[in-house]
């Protein structure tokens, strides 16, 4: 073959090569220009629910992200249930309390966290069924022989008598665990048959009552 013809055909190899790998970068950097990267946060994990009152289930999560703007929360009654959206909160927060629900129920819970581009997967389901009305929760109680003993609190001096009288429900002269089993047979109950438990006057047995009966304790 003449040389000029391998020249020529070399060249018009090398042209074809040029436009190909010209086209294909120009097809390139236009699918780039095009694609947009959404900054939308991470998901929620460990997600638990507890039940707080027989009207409350209190929620908590892990934060995994620093770009969300909030969390929104969903819930379902049973599981069965369908979810609904109950609460958007702030971002960077962790918790929430789910008030106003019925007793002796069984709620389902997820989050998800979301900012202005997009939201998160949801989170692990969580449950929690709350107590019946009526039922006793009973508080943290540190033992120390026949005492109680309640470390958060600052050494209480010794117990009037009319304070005595006022704990003490089963008429032995002492605030006791007799008397403390008798506050939580009320527990969460309200009315004028509850007003002799209700040692801080609020119309409901609850946990100040049994703080203040715990706070003058006796032998």
């Amino acid at each position: 073959m003449p040389k000029y013809l391998i020249f020529l055909s070399y060249f018009f190899i090398c042209v074809l090569l040029f436009v190909l790998t010209f086209s294909h970068k120009t097809e390139a950097d236009t699918l780039s220009s095009q694609v947009t990267v959404l900054n939308i946060p991470f998901a929620p994990t460990n997600l638990s629910a507890t039940a707080g009152a027989p009207t409350q289930i209190n929620l908590s999560w892990t934060d995994n992200s620093d770009n969300e703007e909030g969390f929104r929360v969903e819930r379902k009654t049973g599981s069965a249930g369908t979810y609904s959206l109950i609460a958007t909160t702030a971002g960077n927060v962790a918790s929430y309390s789910d008030d106003n629900l019925s007793a002796n129920t069984a709620y389902f819970y997820r989050v998800l966290a979301f900012n202005s581009e997009g939201e998160s997967y949801y989170s692990n389901e969580a449950s929690a069924t709350t107590p019946a009305a009526g039922a006793a929760i009973s508080p943290i109680i540190i033992g120390v022989g026949n005492r109680v003993s309640m470390p958060w609190l600052p050494p209480r001096p010794p117990t009037p008598p009319e304070i005595v009288k006022k704990c003490d429900f089963n008429l032995d002269s002492r605030c006791n665990l007799v008397d403390l089993s008798i506050m939580l047979f009320y527990w969460n109950q309200a009315g004028p048959g509850i007003a002799r438990y209700d040692l801080n006057n609020n119309g409901i047995i609850d946990f100040p009552d049994v703080s203040i009966l715990m706070y003058y304790w006796t032998d």
